[in-house]
């Protein structure tokens, strides 16, 4: 890789593409496809609403619940942090990526008819939410970028709390007298989010083992 002319930041020599831009456009993908997504798995139809199509809601619920989890929220806020790799960008771009995500999910749910005009007024405390919290994620994301032992729990923050989440919320055994389709979907999406922390969990230790004999 090159540098500019100012010095600053690296460039991609292939492309001549600075690697911030590179890394602000991964970012603002991520946010689009979180936000777009999860905005589209909350669509449901009339045969849906009336009991017709079981099976597909099972699957509808299960793909929303993942996709509206606090652990792939977390995810996003992170991973700006981990792409930006420096204090202050980091922090903010936490911060400006949850906020984002909220704005392209609530836009987009808005703007194609699957949620009401209410939809901003009602879900204030999630803007808040996204400032208060994702901005110490972002910094996170910072950290999970080393490669000492800070570096290390750092990067274990989003698999633990796949683990940890599905039992916070009660995922893995929801109450009988929900709807079966709102239990089962409950049930998959919480060993889907167990299954892939834990594997989340296994990669992290694993690398960090071979870092640490690398140094060795």
């Amino acid at each position: 890789m090159n540098r500019d002319d100012r010095g600053s930041r690296p460039w991609n020599a292939g492309s001549g593409e600075p690697v911030l831009w590179r890394d602000v456009r991964q970012i603002l993908t991520v946010c689009l496809v979180v936000g777009v997504l999860s905005a589209v798995s909350n669509w449901t139809s009339t045969a849906e609403l009336s009991g017709q199509l079981t099976a597909y809601s099972v699957v509808r619920k299960t793909v929303s619940k993942l996709l509206s989890s606090g652990t792939i929220w977390a995810a996003v806020a992170v991973f700006a942090g981990y792409r930006l790799r420096r204090p202050l960008p980091s922090a903010l771009g936490g911060g400006v990526a949850a906020e984002l995500t909220l704005i392209i999910h609530y836009g987009f749910g808005r703007m194609v008819g699957i949620y009401p005009d209410t939809i901003w007024r009602d879900n204030l405390v999630w803007f808040y939410a996204g400032v208060l919290l994702c901005v110490p994620l972002g910094l996170c994301g910072l950290l999970a970028a080393r490669t000492d032992r800070t570096g290390v729990v750092a990067s274990l923050l989003v698999p633990v709390g796949a683990v940890a989440e599905p039992q916070l919320l009660h995922m893995l055994s929801p109450p009988q007298l929900l709807p079966w389709p709102e239990r089962w979907s409950s049930v998959i999406s919480g060993v889907i989010l167990v299954v892939a922390g834990l594997a989340g969990t296994v990669i992290v230790l694993w690398r960090a083992r071979g870092s640490s004999r690398r140094a060795a």
